[in-house]
């Protein structure tokens, strides 16, 4: 039991701690500094499904996720993708989305709030 507490510890604290408002400033083209450690945060999480990469299937998923006051993401749903319906690897690249979404940390608040965030899958 004390394993997995110390095991859940240094996996939050290799989570990022991110600025509440992400959402809003990357709709608006006002990215700040700090908001880098998403981008990073997501380069190391996200994987390309084998199936997808090798169909070359690309695309973006937007996800809004419910943020408590203690900065936990409580729920998250599936907003849009414009990753093409049924192609190889869709499920799974949706599914990670929404799965490494969802462990983001996000700054403690007084209240709760929203946010809109997307993962872009592209072959290079």
């Amino acid at each position: 039991m004390q394993q997995d507490s110390m095991r859940a510890a240094l996996f939050w604290s290799k989570t990022p701690l991110l600025k509440r408002g992400i959402g809003q400033r990357f709709e608006r083209k006002q990215l700040i500094p700090e908001d880098n450690t998403y981008f990073s945060y997501i380069a190391r999480m996200i994987s390309f499904p084998v199936e997808a990469m090798r169909a070359m299937t690309e695309g973006t998923v937007t996800m809004r996720l419910t943020i408590d006051a203690a900065g936990r993401v409580v729920d998250s749903k599936l907003v849009e993708s414009t990753i093409p319906t049924g192609a190889a690897g869709e499920a799974s690249m949706v599914q990670q989305a929404q799965c490494v979404l969802r462990q983001v940390r996000f700054e403690p608040s007084t209240g709760g709030s929203e946010e809109v965030l997307r993962v872009s899958y592209a072959v290079n």
